[in-house]
This record gives structure tokens, sequence and C-alpha cells, in this order.
């Protein structure tokens, strides 16, 4: 049976039963008719006041979701649904469900009733998800319950809630890791989200999140919320491994906020190959085509990412390693995230420990060096013999145990799409 107007859209109900008995009442409606006390307009009260849901992410011996829903302990909804397929099995039952709320909702004052029975649809969807999306949810596990008290109108609801995250698991391929025991605890109200505990484990590392956000409509528009991960490693393929800890807050409001805190680099190593080509970029010096780089052009008006400022220190436990065609270096980076999440800039100072650089086929030591990086965006007077680099990137002096390899006063790294690095002196 189809149900909708394009192919592509269409819920198909491959089997639909029902046994239902209504019992209703109008005694009442006829003796208020009788003393004029009709109210023929519907209350908008919403019918239901306690809503108890449980959803399952592939429970044992089931592929895909699977929910449960008791509302007012009168009825019962289980359903599931298999991503693969896009099958669907939805059962309800109800057990002497008073049909009062509803029919004053709809206006049928003094009526009332009872209903009682069950409805069975069995069907697909003719719509399939995204591969990234069905990937995802196959090895996905754990559950959520949500336990609410709801009041008011459908207009003005009150609403009391708490939700449990039972040992949620689930990959997260795009940066190499498995976030596993995934479980916490949050309350909520009509103007308040409380993050009572929220962890979990990420690979070999963990996570840990707690926060209080003011609500408006059920939408965040301010509060405070901390991140703290321990040992969490991140994998980019063929590009970058590294280790991480993070003492991250959020503050503020949607229209001012920040972000503060820290990153500790516990090691890491990128091994990406570049095409260098050091005398195009003397040659760029030399016509005077370095510059500094242009701001992000303004958008109308600002939104979140314009006004959350980034105030992060990072530092490293043990030296960061470049390991690739170019270079083999160990860096000690102190650094500072600054800007905002649109416009972020990277400054400070990274010190090169040890190492060696490939150039023309020559292998050269490398005694001491330091990369230095600026803010693009800020106001600098320069000079013709100190370009501003581009932000992310710095200043750095190469030299060999015997003699400089790069004489200059500075060096400037650019990287240039697709991974071209050049040397501006």
């Amino acid at each position: 049976m189809p149900v909708a107007d394009s192919d592509t859209e269409t819920v198909w109900m491959e089997s639909l039963a029902s046994s239902v008995t209504i019992h209703l009442d109008i005694s009442q409606k006829q003796t208020m008719e009788s003393s004029g006390t009709v109210d023929s307009g519907g209350t908008g009260r919403i019918p239901v006041q306690s809503v108890v849901a449980v959803l399952g992410l592939n429970p044992p011996d089931q592929q895909g979701l699977d929910l449960s829903v008791a509302l007012d302990r009168t009825i019962g909804l289980k359903a599931s649904f298999n991503p693969e397929t896009a099958g669907f099995d939805i059962h309800t039952e109800f057990a002497g469900t008073s049909l009062d709320p509803f029919l004053a909702t709809a206006g049928f004052s003094g009526v009332s009733g009872q209903l009682n029975g069950q409805v069975q649809a069995r069907g697909r969807i003719n719509a399939s998800l995204p591969s990234q999306v069905t990937e995802q949810l196959k090895p996905a596990k754990g559950g959520l319950q949500i336990r609410a008290e709801v009041g008011g109108s459908f207009s003005e609801p009150e609403v009391t809630a708490e939700m449990l995250l039972e040992d949620l698991q689930y990959p997260v391929p795009e940066a190499g890791l498995l976030v596993s025991n995934l479980n916490g605890s949050l309350a909520l109200s009509n103007d308040r989200l409380k993050i009572m505990s929220l962890t979990a484990d990420m690979g070999q590392g963990t996570l840990e999140v707690f926060g209080d956000l003011t609500l408006n409509n059920f939408m965040p528009v301010s509060g405070q919320a901390r991140v703290l991960t321990r040992n969490v490693t991140v994998s980019v393929e063929d590009t970058l491994e590294a280790a991480f800890n993070t003492d991250l807050t959020f503050s503020g409001s949607l229209k001012k906020a920040g972000l503060t805190g820290k990153v500790e680099i516990i090691h890491g190593e990128f091994y990406r190959d570049f095409e260098f080509d050091l005398a195009e970029a003397l040659e760029s010096r030399k016509m005077g085509s370095t510059g500094p780089v242009e701001p992000p052009r303004d958008s109308g008006k600002p939104s979140f990412s314009d006004n959350l400022a980034l105030d992060i220190a990072v530092n490293y436990k043990d030296p960061f390693i470049l390991d690739n065609n170019l270079a083999f270096i160990m860096v000690e980076p102190d650094l500072k995230i600054t800007g905002t999440i649109r416009q972020p800039a990277i400054t400070g100072r990274a010190n090169i420990v040890e190492g060696t650089v490939v150039y023309q086929k020559r292998q050269f030591d490398i005694g001491t060096g330091i990369i230095d990086f600026v803010d693009p965006f800020k106001t600098i007077r320069k000079s013709p013999s100190r370009p501003i680099p581009p932000s992310g990137h710095g200043s750095s002096t190469w030299m060999s145990a015997e003699r400089p390899i790069i004489s200059s006063s500075d060096c400037i790294p650019i990287l240039r799409k697709p991974m071209k690095i050049s040397c501006l002196c």
C-alpha cells in the first residue's frame, strides 16, 4: 500500500492488522448541552502526562534500531527498523486507554471513552540511507532511555525529563577512532539542560563532559561546558598519527562565547610527503609576491562561529615528529590558538630540537632551528626582508653542524595545495 506522492519517498505497508474496541459515554455531554455549558473549543492541552522511551542499537539477535515507548502506562509501542533493508515493524497496544484528553483536545467536551486493542504494521521505506550512515550503524551498540513528565499545552509545553546513555559504541572512521562505553546522565527542562555526567572510552583514551546550559524554546542560548580527554589518539590515513590530552571549557551565549583551555601533544608524527620547490620560493621573494593574508570576506550577519572566541594553549609532552621525503625533524611547540572558529590564528614558537633535511638529493643535519607563528590578520609593520606568513605557517632558520644551509635572517615555509611546500627567504 503506497503512502506518498513520489516513488522515491513511498512508504510501503506490506501488512496492516488491527483489533480495537472503543467505548464512548456521551451522557455527560447531553447533560452539559441541556444546561448550556458546552465548551465547543478544544483546550489544546497535551493529552499525555508521562513518557518512557527506550532506544536500542543492534540489540542481541537483531540488526538495526529497536524502540519501545510507553505513554501513561496505557499505550505501548514497539518498533524496529533495519537500515540495510529499510524495513520496519510497528506494534501498538491500548489497554484501557482513556480517550478523554484526546476528545477534549479535539473539542468534544463532555464526551469520555476508552480504547482497547492493538494495531500492527509491517513495511518498508522506499528510500536508501547514505552508505556512510549504514556502515557506522552496523557496529553501533548500546541504548538510550528517556523518562519524561509532560504537561501544559502544545503551544506552551511543560517538560521535565531525564536521559540515560548506556554503553553506547560507534566508530568515527574519519579520525580512526572507536567511541565505546559511552555512559551518561542528562536532565532536561523547559529552560535548562544539565549534563550531570558523560564519559566514554575513545580508543585507548577517555572522554569526560560536564555542562549546564540555559535554554529558550528548548534551544541553547547560554551556559558552560567542560570537555576533558586523556590519551586520545587520532589517525589520518597516510598523513598523521597523534595522541592528545585536552582540557577545554566553553562558556558564554550565542552572541558572545569563548572556548578556552589547553591541548597537550603526548606524541605525534606527520609523515605525508611534500613537493619542495626552493627555487620558486626564492623567485617569488625577489618579485615581491609575498604579502599579508587577506581575512575572509564578511558574509553579513555574524554567525556563532564569528562570535566564538578561541584562547587555547598548545604544548607538548614529547616532541612532534615530521618524517617524510623532505625532512626528519623533532619539534617542541609552545603555541596559542586565538581568533575565532571562522578565523583562527596560531601564534607562538616551535623549537626544532634536531633532525635532518634533504635538498637536491643531499642530506643536511639540523643543528638548531625555530619556527615562529604570527597572526596574519593583525596590522603589523613589516620590512621587505620579513614578510607576514600565511596563517598556520611560520618562519624558521635551518642550520647544519658545519655551516648554515640558508644564511638569510629567516625562512618562511608556505604550504600550498596540493601539499606543495616552498621556502621564502
